[in-house]
């Protein structure tokens, strides 16, 4: 294998030099690698397990994450500089150490109005690879050579790792099962979940009931986009002639609830998407009460907790429903 492998090196035209120029960069980001897998190992708490990486900071603002799954591993440096919410210059560096190549590092520097310089340097050669000049190697080697001395002032962020944007897809579903029951508890006792409806899933499936009995496409001027026009005035057409029974409305009411129910229990949160057309439990709740979706209002969607609504429309956001703060929000 490692035959093949010189072989090949020797077909790309790889001389010794060059060869041990790379080497010795990736020696360097082995090297940072595993500084910061040391860092962390000596740094984690037991609650971490919930999550899916460390945080760390550096005093010159870079930050680095680190996955705690070990399939996932990888180091990540970056520090950007925004401009009106853009990313206008910085860098960002990611050591892989077990790829189908090897170890990998690479390297990304964004300088405002330039085109980003991404150089990457791997173990195992492939056709893909470039061989890097002088001046991309000076500029590597003096980027690893700074970011392995920055290391000296890492620092455990635990706020940001115990963030609830960080957790595991198992500690979510475990917390959100258990926001169900709590739910369920302060609301109806002892009774049975399957047998009522949460009140954040009441007020959500009540402001789709009203979109219904009251359709407008007002969404927040969107009426110079093409796609927008042409489905509102379809939409219009659909819908105008139309009445729309309680009957129906109680049949769409039933099937939504009780899919958004369905949702919760099983620790998922219910998610409801209407851009110009219905999808997954709210197409299925407007087709079985036989309503139009052209009823209801454009790029429109909802995420709904046992504990939480919030309604998006055209990207802005209203709240429709959260237990914590006993009150309501209706639009």
């Amino acid at each position: 294998m490692i035959e093949n492998q010189n072989s090949f090196e020797k077909s790309l035209n790889l001389n010794e030099e060059e060869l041990q120029r790379e080497n010795a960069l990736l020696e360097k980001a082995g090297a940072i690698y595993r500084r910061v897998e040391e860092f962390v190992a000596a740094n984690k708490g037991e609650d971490d397990k919930e999550y899916e990486k460390a945080y760390i900071a550096l005093d010159d603002g870079r930050k680095i994450f680190f996955p705690f799954d070990e399939k996932s591993r990888q180091v990540r440096v970056w520090k950007y500089n925004l401009n009106e919410g853009v990313r206008s210059y910085g860098d960002s560096c990611d050591i892989l150490p077990t790829t189908d190549c090897g170890l990998v590092c690479t390297v990304q520097i964004f300088i405002s109005d330039k085109d980003a310089v991404k150089l990457t340097v791997s173990e195992k050669k492939t056709r893909n690879n470039h061989i890097i000049s002088d001046e991309q190697f000076q500029l590597l080697d003096n980027y690893l050579t700074k970011l392995d001395l920055s290391l000296e002032t890492m620092k455990y962020d635990h706020e940001a790792t115990r963030n609830d944007d960080n957790l595991t897809i198992g500690a979510r579903v475990a917390r959100s099962k258990q926001e169900f029951e709590d739910e369920i508890k302060m609301n109806f006792g002892d009774a049975d979940p399957k047998t009522v409806i949460l009140p954040s899933v009441k007020e959500s499936v009540d402001w789709w009931v009203n979109a219904i009995k009251e359709p407008s496409n007002e969404n927040g001027g969107l009426g110079d986009d093409f796609n927008y026009s042409v489905a509102n005035a379809t939409g219009a057409l659909n819908f105008a002639p139309t009445a729309v029974t309680e009957m129906q409305l109680e049949i769409f009411r039933d099937i939504l609830s009780r899919r958004m129910m369905e949702q919760l229990r099983n620790g998922l949160p219910a998610r409801i998407d209407y851009s110009y057309s219905s999808r997954s439990y709210l197409h299925d709740a407007l087709e079985e009460a036989n309503i139009s979706d052209a009823r209801l209002p454009y790029r429109s969607s909802m995420t709904i907790t046992p504990s939480r609504s919030v309604l998006s429309i055209a990207g802005f956001e209203k709240e429709i429903y959260n237990s914590k703060k006993d009150r309501k929000i209706m639009l």
